[in-house]
């Protein structure tokens, strides 16, 4: 299964909220290692794909304003076919009182 550019690692995944559970749109994936930066969007339910990965090393990071970047780090193989979920939480608000 490989694709145009000589890689075969496919990477696909839903983002939500680690309180809900509702799906999180429009959130940024990013995948960095050896190769290019890939990156992606969520769509409206939360899903995405990235293709173009090759096997090694590889960050995925995911991030939505207000929520917290959420990092996880993959050691991919060639011919790999990869369905994650990670959650993200709001981030809280902070009084500060002066």
């Amino acid at each position: 299964m490989e694709n145009a550019e000589g890689c075969s690692v496919i990477l696909e995944g839903l983002i939500q909220d680690v309180h809900t559970g509702c799906p999180i749109a429009d959130a940024q994936v990013f995948c960095s290692g050896p190769a290019p930066l890939i990156k992606a969007r969520s769509d409206a339910e939360g899903h995405f794909r990235l293709t173009g990965l090759s096997g090694g090393r590889w960050a995925v990071t995911v991030h939505k304003s207000p929520y917290t970047a959420q990092r996880r780090w993959y050691n991919f193989t060639e011919g790999l076919f990869l369905h994650i979920g990670m959650e993200i939480e709001a981030l809280k608000d902070e009084v500060v009182t002066a």
